[in-house]
């Protein structure tokens, strides 16, 4: 167990260390909120001053953002710092893993072990600085410890259940339908489990408590984001103009990202169900809920994704002994006629090849997916943006920076730039000229390589990281810079104001 385990701390804090955005939430609604508790700059959106985004996942972050800051104060150590921590806060899902497969013999708990350790959604998830991915860390653990107080009736495990899923549901209100489902079936039969209720709920009220003080921490009403966000994303639609998907459709992106791995994992998933109903009805009400909102993202439905490979793995070992069995029954029934089903040898503890031969056949299940058509991109996302952030904040006597014509914001972030400097922004047809009154403003610039005839003179091309091999109609984020001091700090083009103006 100690080796899948390094395996599991190795492969994630290799994760750690890649420049990778899966969505530009894991920036500016965490991360860089983040920064901004830490050090009083950030870049505010939309979400944060409509007030539908929670301080507590911010708050807790700025904790490795200063550490990371006080380890280097003008590096990146602040964001490898919260990604490694992210890295060992997901542990927990592995030792989840492996807790509610372990009451059904070693060979459940051994391949669902795995399975967390390796498995490429889980462990690109592992580092993302996001709600969902944050919230999966928190909920599995309290999944298991609920499991355990059932069994158990144990009330410290049953709170310690509680105040994780709690935390979870603080970290993505989403999933607290699937909670509940959990909660039920924690409670039956209620008069076996009379008490698990009561503590289950005073656990969960305790996490909602400390997800409500980031909010008053930052001046806000505790939890009162979660009405602000239902009443604009799903009441005014808001969430409808970043896109509308058919019910069917996270289906069948999550069969997408599985890729031709879905072919084994979903029987798998539903031979393993009988193990765990409750966690399979989760996944059933995650999925159907998501399916009726009309905006829809693959992250969302994180949760399902997750137990359906808990599911998968549990019933890659109930195949594998019903296989053993069968084995046995056709070796004795060729030898000595029928063998009677208490006869059948005991298949839970497995002989070292064939649990090596099961783990090798679920790793390479794992390659297809990570290789496959429909997550093979995930692992180049974002680094682009990332560098060439980072990159510009590096530049020599940068005592400005502007962005212009860029095709989305927000795109900049002060913990990726990491200088206490003015964030311009130009756009629109009057930008050119805009730039030309107000160049003592900056001297550092980001823009397409195409754009650089719409600089102001003297600004020359510095690199365009990542993109140098590519045509200069790809080279779409390059830093261009003047030399020079600046004066008369941001102006009417500061950043976030710019943002404001634009609609963003």
């Amino acid at each position: 167990m100690a080796i899948v385990v390094t395996i599991a701390v190795v492969l994630r804090l290799g994760m750690a260390s890649q420049s990778v955005i899966y969505h530009a939430d894991e920036i500016w609604q965490y991360l860089e909120p983040a920064y901004g508790v830490a050090t009083g700059r950030w870049v505010e959106t939309w979400d944060y001053v409509a007030g539908i985004r929670g301080w507590f996942l911010p708050v807790a972050l700025s904790l490795p953002v200063r550490a990371g800051l006080w380890l280097s104060a003008d590096g990146q150590a602040h964001v490898y710092a919260v990604r490694a921590t992210l890295a060992f806060a997901s542990l927990g899902v592995v030792w989840a893993f492996h807790d509610l497969a372990r009451p059904f013999g070693r060979l459940h708990a051994w391949l669902a072990l795995w399975v967390a350790a390796v498995w490429p959604d889980i462990l690109f998830f592992a580092v993302r600085s996001s709600g969902e991915a944050i919230a999966i860390s928190l909920i599995l653990p309290g999944l298991a410890w609920g499991a355990r107080a059932r069994a158990s009736g144990a009330w410290r495990q049953a709170l310690l259940a509680g105040l994780l899923l709690g935390l979870g549901a603080v970290a993505r209100f989403q999933f607290v339908p699937a909670l509940l489902v959990f909660g039920i079936w924690m409670a039956w039969p209620w008069r076996a489990h009379v008490r698990l209720p009561l503590i289950v709920g005073a656990g969960a009220l305790a996490g909602l408590a400390l997800g409500g003080l980031g909010d008053v921490l930052m001046g806000r009403p505790p939890l009162g984001w979660i009405v602000q966000n239902v009443t604009i994303n799903l009441v005014q639609g808001r969430a409808n103009h970043y896109g509308v998907e058919p019910p069917l459709w996270l289906v069948e992106q999550m069969l997408r990202a599985w890729s031709h791995a879905a072919w084994v994992i979903v029987p798998l998933m539903l031979i393993g169900m009988r193990r765990r109903p409750e966690l399979m009805a989760m996944v059933v009400v995650v999925v159907a809920q998501h399916a009726l909102i009309a905006h829809k993202e693959l992250r969302f439905v994180l949760l399902a994704s997750v137990l359906s490979l808990l599911l998968a793995a549990l019933g890659a070992a109930d195949a594998a002994q019903m296989l053993g069995r069968w084995r046995a029954r056709q070796a004795h029934m060729r030898a000595d006629g029928p063998m009677p089903a208490a006869a059948l040898p005991s298949v839970d503890a497995p002989t070292p090849r064939l649990l090596a031969a099961l783990m090798a056949g679920l790793f390479a299940l794992s390659v297809t997916m990570a290789v496959g058509d429909g997550f093979v991109e995930n692992w180049g996302l974002g680094g682009t943006n990332i560098a060439t952030q980072v990159a510009a904040g590096q530049q020599p006597g940068l005592c400005g920076l502007a962005a212009y014509a860029m095709p989305d914001h927000p795109a900049l972030a002060h913990a990726l730039i990491q200088r206490p400097v003015p964030l311009l922004l130009f756009d629109g047809p009057q930008a050119p000229a805009q730039m030309a009154a107000d160049r003592a403003r900056f001297n550092v610039v980001l823009a397409a390589r195409g754009d650089a005839g719409a600089l102001p003179a003297g600004f020359a091309l510095v690199t365009c990281p990542r993109q140098m091999h590519k045509p200069l109609a790809d080279q779409g984020l390059c830093i261009f810079a003047r030399p020079g001091p600046c004066h008369g700090g941001a102006g009417p083009h500061e950043y976030v104001a710019q943002m404001r103006r634009m609609g963003y």
